[in-house]
């Protein structure tokens, strides 16, 4: 099983974390090791080079940022199947194969570890892909028995995950002009649109070099890209419509967000906001009700809870989703 997984590892400036990261796959024998360094000016390459004579190093000089290194990984392998992870996470033992069982069982599917942290505790299991292009991380700080079976899930995240090239490949990869963050969910609309299920697979642990969900001005223009080029995809006029009580409350909250981090979160909301609109795109031929279906339509409780105003803005919040998402059944029923 592992003698037909490739592991593919994207790395830059990944000298600290780079030699734990492959130590731990080497443990698991699989077919080959594939390492995309995306420019990095330390010694990263060097440590490759010098230090793993059997990894495969591709060095993309100029950047071209996480997917589209992962895509350009793929074009060079022939294995049937392919695990993703980031240079600063570490597999337990076993992974690898516990990763791709599910996928000789059921080939199109994406299976998704249960990634901790080094100090034990859940980093995410998944990612929760909220219905307006929102993305969280999914049980963060949470004991790992929390989330010990098997499900299906809205969301992967980028840092570790399992999938045949073949479906890999039917999705079309990554999309190339999200350069960070956001490219795994835009990937899990994609996958659920094309009817591919995303798997939480609990006995496949991995660890993560995980400091907690940050979001200042440079990563919030990311992320308001991504999501824009999500609504720009997956919603057609008629459900932008329905949905509109639920992406006008979106935007408050993340122009609201903005206005917390100060004037570089404003002229980064802003920008990310303007490049999401403009960016030339491929859009899905119609929305397909399924797809939200598969999401989440509320915002998890670790958010906007951090004050009293922020708990009631959350459950305000909720309750509009759910009674929008409602009627959009309704709609979409009748």
């Amino acid at each position: 099983m592992n003698d037909q997984t490739s592991v593919i590892v994207v790395t830059y400036n990944s000298e600290n974390v780079i030699e734990r990261c492959v130590d731990s796959i080497l443990t698991e024998d699989p077919h080959e090791i594939i390492v995309v360094d995306s420019g990095s000016t330390d010694t990263t390459t060097d440590i490759l080079r010098d230090d793993y004579p059997t990894v495969s190093l591709f060095e993309l000089e100029d950047n071209p940022g996480y997917g589209s290194c992962v895509n350009h990984a793929v074009r060079q392998i022939s294995s049937e199947y392919l695990i993703v992870m980031n240079p600063d996470t570490e597999l337990h033992s076993g992974a690898i194969r516990t990763l791709v069982e599910p996928l000789i069982e059921q080939p199109r599917r994406i299976t998704v570890p249960q990634i901790r942290t080094f100090d034990g505790t859940i980093n995410t299991c998944g990612n929760r892909e909220h219905m307006t292009g929102l993305a969280f991380t999914r049980g963060f700080g949470e004991h790992p028995e929390a989330h010990a079976t098997r499900e299906q899930l809205a969301g992967f995240s980028g840092a570790c995950f399992g999938v045949c090239r073949d479906t890999f490949e039917e999705l079309g990869g990554f999309e190339e002009e999200l350069f960070l963050y956001m490219e795994d969910a835009e990937l899990s609309w994609r996958a659920h649109s094309k009817s591919v299920e995303v798997l939480l697979v609990p006995a496949a642990i991995v660890y993560h070099e995980y400091r907690g969900p940050v979001v200042d001005a440079k990563k919030l223009y990311h992320l308001e890209f991504g999501r824009y080029v999500i609504l720009r995809r997956y919603y057609d006029f008629p459900t932008a419509l329905l949905f509109a009580p639920s992406l006008l409350l979106t935007e408050l909250l993340t122009w609201g967000y903005a206005l917390l981090i100060g004037i570089d979160g404003i002229r980064m909301k802003s920008r990310g906001v303007f490049d999401g609109l403009r960016v030339d795109i491929e859009t899905e031929p119609s929305a397909d009700p399924s797809i939200f279906a598969k999401l989440d339509i509320t915002l998890p409780e670790v958010e906007l809870t951090g004050s009293s105003a922020g708990r009631l803005m959350r459950r305000i919040g909720n309750s509009i989703y759910k009674m929008n998402y409602a009627l959009y059944r309704f709609f979409k029923d009748n």
